[in-house]
């Protein structure tokens, strides 16, 4: 059984994938996984899915996630507005809550 290093098809999360399994479950985002698909798409991802996650986990509070989701989405297009307003709002709350 080798290990393959590939990324989700939705969240672009990184993924160890066993290569003797048909699917399994993305520890980020928790999609069921074709495992021979992500491994042939390991270089796309959909952003739309990634800021729709980074959404969530910010109107929920989850500041954190928020932050890294839209951090993801800025390692590859540095134009796109509605990240970078959603990683600077996330992080100015984040270290709101980190201060005594």
């Amino acid at each position: 059984m080798a290990i393959v290093e590939s990324r989700c098809p939705n969240c672009g999360g990184e993924l160890r994938i066993p290569d003797d399994r048909a699917t399994i479950k993305c520890m980020y985002c928790s999609s069921e996984i074709i495992v021979r698909q992500a491994i042939r798409k390991s270089d796309s991802v959909n952003f739309e899915n990634i800021l729709s996650l980074a959404k969530s986990a910010k109107n929920s509070g989850n500041y954190e996630d928020a932050y890294k989701y839209y951090a993801r989405i800025l390692e590859v297009d540095q134009q796109h507005c509605e990240a970078w307003l959603g990683f600077g709002e996330s992080a100015g709350r984040l270290s709101s809550f980190k201060e005594p």
